[in-house]
């Protein structure tokens, strides 16, 4: 994955919790294809800076929601330019990790569940 693709992916992440509300952390790793573990890395960075918000609800799925600094916003334009001036500002190598980083940019598509039983 190419850092462009993590800001996309990113700024998507946001932009459908702008439109739904919420969303599971386990439904957007399937959705971008990336494992539950690295995407929350990712999420960490929008976290700190209140860009999202992780719910822990007792039935033990994370649930992202809007953060204090986006909860206003509902245009997805002023929500991309807040989220990419983030990402501008994030030095994800050092908040979530040269390696952790470097892996995601390598990692291969996982396989869906029909690919493994063929």
């Amino acid at each position: 994955m190419s850092q462009n693709r993590l800001r996309i992916v990113l700024n998507v992440l946001v932009s459908m919790v702008n439109r739904k509300g919420q969303i599971t952390l386990s439904d957007a790793s399937k959705l971008f294809d990336l494992e539950e573990e690295r995407l929350n890395d990712l999420v960490k960075v929008l976290v700190d800076n209140k860009i999202l918000e992780v719910e822990y609800p007792a039935s033990g799925e994370k649930i992202l929601r809007k953060g204090e600094a986006v909860r206003s916003i509902i245009a997805a334009e002023e929500i991309k330019k807040k989220v990419d001036e983030v990402l501008d500002n994030a030095d994800l190598e050092h908040k979530v990790g040269i390696t952790a980083v470097e892996e995601i940019l390598n990692e291969p598509p996982r396989k869906r569940p029909e690919e493994e039983m063929a």
